[in-house]
């Protein structure tokens, strides 16, 4: 299903939602010189979303300071 518009037509394979065109997943590709493991695969969005919210709490943290 898809987090913006709900849709749920969603195959589970899509990169982005046909209805609203929300990205749902992008992989990033890192070849490993491994014989054990070619190729990871890695969730920038989920990592993107982590980052956007440290900062989002870091500036709230620093707002709370100046305020005092």
């Amino acid at each position: 299903m898809c987090p913006r518009c709900e849709n749920e037509k969603l195959q589970g394979t899509e990169n982005y939602c046909p209805i609203c065109g929300l990205k749902l997943k992008q992989k990033a590709v890192q070849e490993i010189n491994t014989p054990e493991q070619a190729i990871i695969y890695i969730d920038l969005d989920e990592k993107l979303v982590k980052k956007i919210i440290r900062e989002i709490i870091e500036i709230d943290f620093m707002a709370r300071r100046i305020l005092r």
